[in-house]
This record gives C-alpha cells, sequence and structure tokens, in this order.
C-alpha cells in the first residue's frame, strides 16, 4: 500500500512539476507578450510624435506659405501703386513737355540772339 502510495506521490509530484514547468512557460509567454506590447505602444508612441511634429510642420508651412501670399499681395499692391504713380509722373511730364518745348524753342532764339551779338561785338573789335 504504502509503495503505491509513494508511486501516486511520485506520479503527483512530476504532474505538479509538469504543471509549474507549464505555468512558468505561460508566464514567459506573457511576459514575452507583455513586452511585445510595450514595444509595440512605444512604436505607436513614437508614430504619434512623429505624425505630431509632422502636422506641426506642415502648419508651419502654411503658415509660411500664407505669410509669402500676403507678401506678395502687398508687393502687388505696392508695384499697382508704383505703375499708378509713374502713370501719374507719365502724364504730368506729358502736360509740361509743351511748356518745356517752349522753353526750349525760346532758349534757342536767346541762344542764336547772343550769339549774334557775340558775333557782332567779335566784327566791331
Amino acid at each position: 500500500y504504502l509503495q503505491g502510495l509513494d508511486l501516486w506521490v511520485y506520479q503527483r509530484l512530476a504532474y505538479l512539476q509538469g504543471l509549474d514547468l507549464w505555468v512558468y512557460q505561460r508566464l514567459a509567454y506573457l511576459q514575452g507578450l507583455d513586452i511585445w506590447v510595450y514595444q509595440r505602444f512605444a512604436y505607436l508612441q513614437g508614430l504619434d510624435l512623429w505624425v505630431y511634429q509632422r502636422l506641426a510642420y506642415l502648419q508651419d508651412l502654411d503658415l509660411w506659405v500664407y505669410q509669402r501670399f500676403a507678401y506678395l499681395q502687398c508687393l502687388d499692391l505696392w508695384v499697382y501703386q508704383r505703375f499708378a504713380y509713374l502713370q501719374g509722373l507719365d502724364h504730368w511730364v506729358y502736360q509740361r513737355f509743351p511748356y518745356l518745348q517752349g522753353l526750349n524753342h525760346c532758349g534757342y532764339q536767346l541762344f542764336a540772339y547772343l550769339h549774334g551779338l557775340l558775333n557782332l561785338f567779335k566784327n566791331l573789335q
């Protein structure tokens, strides 16, 4: 009876050791799974950070484009105003031109008159 009991205890012990081994392996598997989940979570956090940085970069790019567009609009306005100023200046010059032509004509006649007087004084000497 005792030998049978010893055999039963021995078998029970072997079974429990096998169960312990199975539990140990299961625990190691779950720890590995936890590590995988942790790594995956870290990867996804890194991915979220990358997406956030990319979004921030694109927002900065949008801001730069908006500022550049505003700058170009200001430049267009400046060019338009400058063009209008130059058109006004051309109009003013055009209005002044007949006066200047008349002044040149008067100056030319005065020059001819003074040249003639100079020649007259040379001849008198």
